[in-house]
């Protein structure tokens, strides 16, 4: 009988078996280890090879082959094309509240939480979202967990030194009714977003400079500006009551320019009447002077051609024509003691001396007369005579004014009393020599 092998036993097998069996797994567990040293980088993304913790290169996207963990370990970072957005919710109301105990939250703490302090003692809420990119991939997977709340810091601080550096206007349209949301302030408004981000860059440029660089850029600040909540109807209350009064204004204002129009349409027809009134005037003062410039002409010329004479009778006859009656008797002469009466022949040849003239007139008749009266009679004719002298005197003289400047020395002397004198002893109104007294009576 002979010996059987080893391998034939069962225990032998038993040993093959597992010897196989724990031989494939080893290598294919060392096949899966040198497959893990192949990595594949995303186009927007780039891979961080760290060697024992500490960086040694930067590769972009595609395929990375490195040595597998725990030699090499591999970190994937953004691209330097891919902007992250940053949503910053600590300076919402709700979430500092939220950071507030209870028993604070009806103090000053809750009733500031939220709310940003401007220039102006204003009170402002802002929305904020900043954009971002990384720009040193090593620096910032060696601080890829405080980037975020690094985010938030810096905006809490840029949000505070911006609204603090301008005015309410200069943030958000609050009160348009105000004189200072002029231009100024709308291009303040304008660059609130580029002095955030600005603020922001300064004081990631100072961490660099201290050694302290996060390897990121902000490119850009969204900012969503509000009022209170329980200041919004304040403010409506207030621009509502601003529109009312510039409404109220215009319509003054209009009303004035109405008036002032209405007004100065009236002075212009108050100044064109009394122009009219002024031009009718200077022309009917030339037609009434025209004939006393004349005549003053004449007797400066010297030849009168009795021009003078005739206008004294004009003016007498337009004067008696508004008379009843007019009559003229004898001047007094010298009687003896004693006249005889009418019942004597002397005074009976004196009553049938009488001699009546009359001319027609245009409201009367004017009698010449040539017989004697008494004496009280006479002096009656003579009070009545020196009135009427008296008014053609004054007629005279207004005309003679008005001519005062084209007239003579010489044409002045002549007065009502001599022209009428002069009428007489021509034969105007009675025969030469025969009358000097005028009887006015209006019956």
């Amino acid at each position: 009988m002979t010996p059987a092998s080893p391998g034939s036993t069962p225990w032998g097998q038993s040993y093959r078996i597992a010897f196989f069996t724990l031989y494939g797994a080893a290598i294919l567990a060392a096949g899966a280890w040198l497959f893990s040293c192949i990595h594949s980088v995303a186009p927007d993304s780039r891979a961080v090879v760290f060697q024992f913790g500490r960086p040694i290169r930067v590769a972009n996207a595609g395929l990375l082959f490195a040595w597998p963990h725990p030699v090499n370990s591999i970190e994937l970072v953004p691209a330097a094309e891919r902007i992250l957005e940053r949503d910053v919710a600590v300076l919402r109301r709700d979430q500092q509240l939220e950071q507030i105990n209870n028993w604070e939250r009806d103090g000053d703490a809750g009733a500031g939480a939220g709310y940003l302090l401007t220039g102006d003692e204003g009170v402002v809420q802002l929305d904020v979202r900043v954009f971002w990119r990384v720009s040193d991939p090593v620096r910032f997977a060696l601080q890829r967990a405080h980037i975020a709340p690094l985010i938030d810091r810096l905006t809490e601080r840029a949000a505070a030194v911006v609204c603090m550096e301008r005015g309410l206007d200069a943030i958000l349209v609050a009160r348009p009714e105000s004189r200072q949301n002029d231009r100024h302030s709308a291009e303040e408004r304008i660059r609130l977003r580029s002095d955030f981000r600005h603020n922001m860059a300064q004081s990631l440029a100072q961490m660099a400079a201290s050694g302290n660089d996060p390897g990121i850029v902000i490119e850009r600040v969204d900012i969503v500006s509000s009022l209170p909540a329980n200041a919004v109807a304040a403010f409506n209350a207030v621009l509502t009551a601003s529109q009312q009064a510039d409404k109220e204004i215009a319509s003054a204002r209009t009303a004035a320019t109405l008036l002032s129009q209405q007004a100065q349409q009236q002075a212009d027809r108050t100044i064109q009447q009394a122009e009219a009134g002024r031009q009718e005037t200077l022309a009917k003062a030339n037609v009434d002077t025209r004939t006393i410039l004349q005549l003053a002409q004449t007797r400066r010329d010297g030849s009168d051609g009795g021009l003078l004479l005739r206008l004294w009778r004009d003016a007498v006859s337009r004067i008696l024509s508004q008379a009843g009656q007019v009559i003229t008797v004898a001047p007094r002469r010298r009687q003896p003691p004693d006249p005889p009466g009418p019942s004597t022949p002397a005074g009976h040849a004196a009553g049938q001396r009488e001699i009546t003239m009359s001319q027609s007139c245009s409201h009367g008749h004017i009698h010449f007369s040539n017989h004697l009266q008494t004496p009280a009679e006479q002096r009656r004719m003579a009070r009545r005579l020196t009135l009427a002298m008296i008014t053609i005197g004054l007629l005279l003289l207004s005309l003679l004014w008005r001519a005062r400047g084209a007239g003579s020395a010489g044409d002045r002397r002549y007065s009502g009393r001599r022209g009428l004198a002069a009428g007489c002893r021509a034969g105007y109104f009675a025969p030469a020599g025969t009358a000097c007294c005028i009887r006015i009576s209006t019956g």
